[in-house]
């Protein structure tokens, strides 16, 4: 059984398979990018690296509150600081995923009588950058 790092976003209760995460960090602050696609916050200095900060609640149809954290999520060779309300903590992901169309999403399942999306932050990350490019 594979771990995520739950987290909430707006209202909603997300995941993020634990092989996919860097680290978790308290927000640091951001130098917004003239230019930058929607989604894309800015960029921080994180241990004198750059990293983009993105912001995913629009895409998840969720209203922002505060994005207290940032979930520093690694996919297809790409690197970017997911903002998150609230970190959960970490515990299994749900073992059986129903499909859902939603762009960043790789499915949702009940667990305790609760509705989680896990997040593909491969997906997420490559639609920002599609959307950087275009």
């Amino acid at each position: 059984m594979v771990d995520g790092v739950h987290v909430r976003i707006g209202a909603g209760h997300y995941a993020i398979d634990v092989r996919e995460v860097r680290e978790v960090e308290e927000c640091q602050p951001v130098s917004e990018l003239p230019g930058a696609p929607a989604g894309v916050v800015g960029v921080c200095n994180l241990r004198g690296a750059v990293l983009p900060i993105v912001e995913v609640h629009q895409m998840l149809g969720q209203a922002p509150d505060g994005g207290r954290y940032i979930v520093v999520a690694e996919a297809d060779g790409m690197v970017a600081g997911v903002q998150v309300d609230a970190i959960l903590g970490i515990e299994p992901l749900p073992a059986a995923l129903e499909p859902q169309p939603a762009l960043g999403i790789r499915g949702q399942a009940l667990a305790d009588g609760e509705l989680i999306g896990v997040l593909d932050p491969g997906e997420i990350l490559r639609a920002l950058a599609e959307a950087a490019d275009g």
